[in-house]
């Protein structure tokens, strides 16, 4: 995965939980690995990456089971489920 993509999946989960510290707390690391994640200058484990792409999925979905919108945003009609193949 790129460096900016990590870098922009961890600053989403820091504003999720509130805070570097808060976030170091939930994904069990020190907050100087953090700051080097952050700025692209290390690679964090893919066991941090995926940790944190788990807290954005879990806020989106959250979100989403919130949303009382009967339409989707820019579309008229429901969305049809795709037809499955025979």
């Amino acid at each position: 995965m790129n460096q900016e993509l990590h870098s922009r999946l961890l600053q989403r989960a820091l504003e999720i939980v509130g805070g570097k510290t808060q976030l170091c707390r939930k994904l069990g690391i020190e907050r100087h690995s953090l700051e080097f994640w952050l700025t692209g200058r290390a690679t964090p484990p893919y066991d941090v990456v995926f940790a944190a792409a788990d807290l954005v999925l879990q806020d989106d979905v959250s979100r989403a089971s919130q949303d009382r919108r009967k339409e989707l945003r820019g579309t008229a009609a429901p969305v049809q489920p795709p037809a499955r193949a025979a």
